[in-house]
């Protein structure tokens, strides 16, 4: 395996010591994964080098943040067709030991049930990425009763009936207590009286003497 090239060249900054530069450029995440992908595809890549990797890395960056995700979904159907490669040259493998080694062949089907995970999970991610999910904003509005609101959480029919009729319950009292501003009085009703209480007679130990 010939040695990689990974000589990597940066745009010095006058406003920045040489020590952050290099710092920034260790934790630049284009520049450590340009590197590893150097370091497992250089075999097949001769002539690449980090410095070019990297700002190919960082231009598909800058696309990503723009809205751009072609080549995202490009890589994702990619990926597709690669693990159903794997998937099916597993699946074979297995076919081929499955009458003579019983283990090497559960092996086998154990990799290739794997690559068929991760090939439909790839399938869902770019299913996301075309049709993403929408959540509904909900106004949030509370007339005396007790309301909740869980944005972008489905809602529970039965929890949500609950609130309803706890709600209604609750409103309809309100309005049962309220008269002009006053609360209902709530204490123990007294036994009814005859005539007109507020000409009721002065009772006997309110009487003057003679």
């Amino acid at each position: 395996m010939s040695e990689l090239e990974l000589h990597l060249e940066l745009k010095r900054d006058d406003n920045k010591t040489e020590r952050r530069q290099m710092t920034e450029g260790m934790l630049n995440p284009a520049i450590s994964n340009a590197e590893t992908c150097m370091r497992f595809m250089q075999p097949g890549w001769g002539g690449v080098g980090l410095t070019e990797a990297m700002e190919v890395l960082s231009e598909r960056a800058k696309a990503v943040n723009s809205g751009d995700m072609r080549e995202m979904e490009g890589t994702l159907v990619a990926h597709t067709a690669a693990l159903n490669s794997i998937f099916i040259d597993l699946t074979r493998r297995a076919h081929l030991n499955m009458g003579q080694n019983l283990d090497v062949a559960d092996r086998y089907l154990r990799l290739a049930l794997k690559a068929q995970s991760q090939c439909r999970a790839t399938v869902e991610s770019l299913a996301i990425i075309k049709n993403p999910r929408v959540y509904a904003k909900q106004a949030n509005i509370n007339n005396g009763g007790q309301q909740q609101v869980n944005n972008g959480v489905p809602a529970d029919p039965e929890r949500s009936a609950r609130v309803r009729a706890r709600g209604k319950k609750i409103e309809h009292t309100e309005l049962l207590e309220q008269s002009h501003g006053e609360r209902l009085d709530t204490r123990t009703t007294s036994k009814a009286r005859r005539g007109n209480q507020a000409v009721e007679a002065v009772g006997e130990v309110h009487r003057p003497k003679d």
